[in-house]
């Protein structure tokens, strides 16, 4: 099957001072590095990585590829993350259900309905010691990754009975889960807190509600994203503040100049996050965070990152995929429209979702928006050659025949 190439245009940069010295969002020196208009930096392995003279694809042959569709199951999400665990892969909402099925053919291992009324529930679930936690509605959940069973389950702590809810994320250390989590109550009132949970048996620890937080800083919106643990602790992304948290007690640090917005991913000693504007990466010593540069692409970043062999890929507003190494642009593929949702990763290639699935070779930068592919594009995850796309209703498996 003979398809057309969407070649990138452009180059993003790697933000720099008057003398070409990237800079910290506070005018603050970062890093000695340069964006020059043919660059070879050192890649995370220490091995030299060329850059093209502006970081475009360039105008290219169009790519011969087609999808092949694995399996499809009818499990599905469109805001939770999937979760891969040895051979398989978790999939699923509290709104509908869970299920953690074979990689290899979609069979199912087992599936859960999540007790209760969820609504509207946006959940961001999380792996941790042999549980899949998540929140829904009015509650927090364990589920054991091994059986599906349900392991306990918590009330949220909220003020008054929330007339719908909840929206959560959750990270994990030291055996106690912080969630963040949102609710409205029936005048239509939103509110916002924190809480630690312990792992092993949903006891709620320590909580911070609404009005704790309303307390605490002149204004509380709530909250966007929640960092890796980094040393027992956790960024809080808000949407006006962002600020450091004991995971294990509650307890509300200095401010943070590293809040996401869209989120962040840890790989090594470097945190990478998006937010409205840029990609930073900041360097992990001694439970705290260096930035060690930003990339500026044309537009204005519109997902969370996702790392792969010390690539970080991405998209902006300007409708483009953007592949980055320390802080250089390797590629930009310029995509039919916006894109929200973090991309895959496989083998050989990176895979987007807009309204359209977008397939893009992660060393050259060329793409192409396949036919064949029959599912919403709304969660994507990669594993070896293959990815699992989710809509709200089913998962379906897809690799590429060359």
């Amino acid at each position: 099957m003979l398809v057309t190439v969407l070649s990138g245009f452009g180059a993003g940069c790697l933000r720099t001072t008057g003398e070409g010295t990237p800079t910290s969002r506070n005018g603050e020196t970062t890093s000695s590095a340069t964006a020059a208009s043919t660059a070879t930096v050192s890649g995370d392995d220490g091995q030299p990585t060329a850059t093209s003279e502006d970081g475009d694809t360039g105008t290219e042959p169009p790519l011969d590829v087609e999808v092949e569709t694995r399996w499809e199951a009818p499990y599905g999400t469109d805001k939770n993350p999937h979760i891969h665990h040895g051979t398989d892969i978790i999939v699923g909402s509290p709104k509908s259900s869970f299920a953690r099925l074979s990689r290899a053919d979609g069979s199912v291992v087992w599936e859960l309905s999540v007790p209760g009324d969820h609504g509207e529930s946006w959940t961001s679930s999380t792996l941790a010691d042999g549980l899949v936690l998540f929140g829904g509605g009015t509650t927090f959940y364990a589920v054991d990754v091994d059986t599906g069973e349900l392991a306990w389950q918590t009330a949220i702590p909220a003020a008054a009975s929330p007339a719908e809810g909840t929206t959560t994320e959750c990270v994990v250390s030291g055996g106690i889960a912080l969630f963040s989590f949102e609710y409205t109550l029936s005048d239509g009132t939103n509110r916002a807190g924190l809480a630690g949970v312990d792992v092993a048996t949903g006891e709620l620890r320590w909580q911070r509600s609404h009005e704790r937080m309303t307390d605490a800083f002149d204004s509380w919106l709530g909250v966007q994203s929640l960092s890796p643990a980094i040393g027992g602790r956790t960024i809080v992304g808000g949407w006006n503040t962002d600020f450091w948290v004991d995971i294990a007690t509650g307890a509300i640090g200095d401010d943070a100049s590293a809040g996401a917005k869209y989120g962040s991913v840890r790989s090594g000693d470097h945190l990478y996050l998006t937010d409205y504007d840029d990609l930073y990466a900041y360097r992990i010593a001694n439970e705290s965070l260096t930035e060690a540069w930003t990339f500026e692409p044309l537009g204005r970043a519109s997902s969370r990152p996702k790392v792969a062999d010390g690539a970080i890929y991405f998209a902006a507003d300007d409708s483009g995929i953007y592949a980055v190494r320390n802080g250089e642009q390797q590629w930009r593929f310029q995509a039919s429209r916006i894109i929200y949702t973090a991309p895959a990763v496989t083998d050989s290639w990176v895979w987007a979702s807009g309204s359209d699935l977008s397939i893009i070779d992660r060393e050259t930068g060329r793409g192409t928006t396949p036919s064949g592919v029959t599912v919403r594009p709304d969660i994507l995850s990669g594993h070896g050659d293959t990815a699992f796309i989710s809509s709200d209703r089913r998962t379906v498996a897809y690799s590429v025949r060359e």
